[in-house]
């Protein structure tokens, strides 16, 4: 028969026969397929639910945070070898790309704990410039191969220890050399000075009759670098920065024979100290410089924090911040020119000139930084000088 071909005979209990078409029984089975699919599909999504929310969740935050904390870093090996040998000390694994210089300063210090953070030193290579502490490792492009060459900078030391020495280095140079004025005892008169020089065994050092200027001048030299002991002690705040122990010696040293020079001449017998008006004079104009320098201090500690414009206060010594950027360096120029009426010396003179140059350039960075920083900064206020830098 033409239709046998197109149906399908079934037997059940409760029929005998039954007649299906062929077509029916293709459709049944594509639908149940595809609920089989479906249900497959719908299992897959329930357990797969949790870790897709999850990361839903981070991309979320990491979408808020912005740019404070990156979403994704990669993990590098830190090969760190000697600058020197350039043989490899360590390797530090799985190092975040974010890592700053100082923090991996600290991991190396767990490594080798003789050298702490601030005598390391890390170069991405053996002629360039070290890291600076804020940098990352991304910022420098290790992000694959990262290596390192390190360099021992040395025992190190605060810049308050540095001060201290450098202070007390000269106080104790100076007094030498003034206390062998009295190497022959008492005061002598002019005619036995007379005698003395004449002598081919002569005395470098003797306390002549008139040693006021000389005396003056030991007691600002010692009272000027006493007080910035006491200001170094109580009043500066330094950063976190260190310097060489053995470069100490060698500020010491220089600053010794700097002082020694000026003693020398200034304690000496062939000495032509100035008028005891002029003496006067030139101390009451260097006490002057004195206070309104401790002055200038006082108020930088008190307004260390605000990081604002400074303004004068109260006090008039202060009044000065209405001319220059940097009274401080102004009230220190003001102490060495009055130094020089005070003793009439040459080598005075030649110190002070360094002295001027070294402070020009100070008080000069210092005031570009202040016009950087503060768009609003007074226009009539110098470097150093009122009114020429």
């Amino acid at each position: 028969h033409p239709c046998a071909s197109s149906q399908v005979i079934i037997s059940s209990p409760t029929t005998e026969f039954l007649i299906v078409p062929k077509q029916i029984i293709l459709f049944e089975l594509i639908f149940f397929k595809m609920e089989l699919f479906a249900v497959s599909e719908n299992l897959r999504r329930v357990s797969s639910a949790p870790k897709d929310q999850g990361n839903n969740s981070s991309n979320a935050a990491g979408h808020k945070k912005g740019q404070e904390q990156p979403a994704r870093f990669a993990l590098v090996e830190v090969e760190v070898k000697d600058i020197v040998t350039e043989k490899t000390l360590c390797v530090l694994n799985r190092v975040p790309t974010t890592t700053t210089t100082r923090e991996l300063k600290k991991l190396f210090e767990r490594e080798f704990p003789a050298f702490y953070v601030e005598r390391q030193s890390f170069h991405l290579d053996k002629k360039a410039k070290a890291l600076p502490n804020k940098d990352c490792l991304s910022s420098h492009g290790l992000t694959n191969e990262c290596l390192l060459y390190f360099k021992d900078l040395g025992p190190q030391s605060t810049w308050k220890t540095v001060f201290l020495c450098e202070y007390n280095c000269m106080i104790l140079v100076y007094s030498f050399f003034f206390l062998l004025r009295y190497i022959r005892g008492d005061s002598v008169s002019d005619e036995e000075n007379a005698e003395i020089s004449n002598e081919v065994n002569e005395e470098i050092f003797v306390k002549s009759a008139d040693d006021f200027a000389c005396v003056a001048a030991m007691i600002a030299h010692t009272f000027h670098y006493l007080r910035r002991i006491m200001e170094v002690c109580f009043l500066h705040k330094f950063s976190g920065s260190t310097y060489a122990v053995r470069n100490i010696p060698k500020i010491c040293v220089f600053h010794g024979m700097m002082t020694a020079w000026m003693a020398f001449i200034i304690n000496h017998t062939q000495y032509y100290p100035p008028r005891n008006l002029q003496v006067l004079l030139a101390s009451f104009f260097f006490l002057i410089a004195e206070v309104g320098s401790l002055s200038i201090h006082f108020q930088l500690k008190n307004n260390f924090k605000n990081r604002s414009i400074q303004n004068p206060s109260w006090n008039p010594f202060t009044w000065l911040y209405t001319r220059v950027s940097c009274p401080n360096y102004t009230y220190e120029l003001l102490t060495w020119i009055s130094f020089i009426l005070m003793t009439n010396c040459g080598v005075v003179i030649i110190l002070t000139f360094l002295k001027f140059v070294q402070l020009s350039i100070w008080a000069r960075t210092k005031h570009l930084n202040l016009l950087s920083q503060f768009p609003n900064y007074p226009n009539n206020r110098a470097a150093l000088i009122p009114y020429l830098f």
